[in-house]
């Protein structure tokens, strides 16, 4: 007997990178899944791309075709293929193309089973919403990151049922702690609580409000020090002035700016805290990279982020935007045995969400799905 053959599939079209050693290695978060399922499962991967000038190299266990997002688009040459390769189950990255799910479905027929999974989307507006709803028909199975996610896909009738939902993360990480007296040494940090944010600094991430959170922390508690690491400056101006407006934060916040992917389990493993101001996500990387290396989140609480915290066992939280809340837990925090709770953070990542314990969900889904 074969084994089980799922293909992932992204039907959006990247048209931003310049070739697709560009766009992997941009995606590889989302794709460190894949070898750990492969003494398991035959797992093949396939994603559109729109920049007819982007450079196709070979990916083994990748496929690339061209596509266009567009809601009704229907990327004929890819339905094709997966005709010919007759996989068992079909993973959807996102839920913004429930046309192009359909058309998998009436292609394949009902032996095959799909799978779709939750990133950023929202609800669609109609007329969009009709096509979601007959989606769900030919569904079997959604991941959402939490089912505080899915409830409003559920309230608006685009998913028939909670039955239908399996809380996995949006995204993955194979991070691991590393030493934390060598990582601070490596890093020139110096004695003292060490608060670190990693993001973009836009406003639903809401730096601003970490700012003024940890202002009022310090004037009670001088001598901790926030580090920034950041992909997008949008914020930056307006937070350079509100540091500069606030003496007491000016020298106890450091704006490092982007810091390479490979570079950043140092920062997780020497850092005590990591700091979140999400209003609103499908999932955070930062999130499970930091309780991959034992840094004790310190969260909003958004459905998701409570769901890898398991309500606060492993972590602490704060209401979106309420940086006296923030100033208050930032005081708390320091309460905690920070070395117990750093060891208890990384058990439960291990147990829950590194990439072995992941796999194996996914795989007793797959499983569960097929009946076999």
């Amino acid at each position: 007997m074969r084994p089980l053959l799922l293909i992932d599939i992204t039907f959006h079209a990247n048209t931003e990178y310049a070739d697709t050693d560009e766009l992997i290695k941009a995606q590889y978060s989302s794709l460190n899944y894949v070898n750990v399922m492969k003494h398991k499962l035959s797992i093949e991967v396939i994603k559109h791309i729109g920049n007819h000038a982007m450079v196709i190299k070979e990916h083994p266990g990748i496929k690339f075709f061209r596509g266009k997002n567009s809601f009704f688009y229907i990327p004929f040459t890819t339905l094709r293929y997966l005709k010919h390769k007759r996989p068992d189950i079909i993973l959807v990255q996102g839920l913004k193309f429930p046309f192009q799910l359909i058309a998998l479905k009436w292609l394949l027929g009902k032996r095959v089973k799909i799978i779709a999974k939750h990133h950023a989307d929202h609800p669609p507006a109609w007329p969009k919403s009709l096509v979601q709803k007959f989606a769900d028909k030919y569904t079997d199975s959604y991941l959402f990151t939490s089912y505080g996610n899915a409830s409003e896909w559920i309230e608006t009738k685009m998913i028939s049922s909670y039955d239908k939902v399996m809380e996995l993360p949006a995204t993955f990480t194979a991070f691991t702690k590393r030493d934390k007296t060598k990582s601070k040494q490596k890093l020139g940090m110096g004695e003292g609580l060490h608060y670190l944010w990693v993001g973009r600094l836009n406003n639903n991430k809401d730096p601003m409000t970490i700012l003024a959170g940890f202002a009022k922390y310090l004037t009670p508690m001088p001598g901790a020090r926030l580090h920034f690491i950041y992909q997008s400056d949008d914020l930056l101006e307006e937070m350079k002035q509100f540091i500069n407006d606030h003496q007491v934060l000016q020298h106890s916040v450091q704006l490092h700016g982007y810091i390479p992917y490979a570079e950043l389990p140092d920062w997780y493993s020497a850092a005590d805290f990591f700091i979140s101001g999400s209003h609103r996500e499908a999932g955070s990387a930062g999130l499970l990279e930091a309780m991959a290396c034992g840094c004790i989140p310190i969260v909003t609480s958004i459905a998701p982020a409570m769901k890898v915290i398991c309500n606060g066992q492993y972590g602490f939280y704060f209401e979106p935007g309420n940086a006296g809340e923030l100033a208050d837990i930032l005081i708390s925090s320091q309460n905690s045995i920070h070395s117990d709770l750093s060891a208890k953070t990384e058990t439960w990542f291990n147990s829950e969400y590194s990439l072995p314990a992941i796999a194996e969900k996914l795989y007793q889904l797959c499983s569960t799905l097929t009946g076999k």
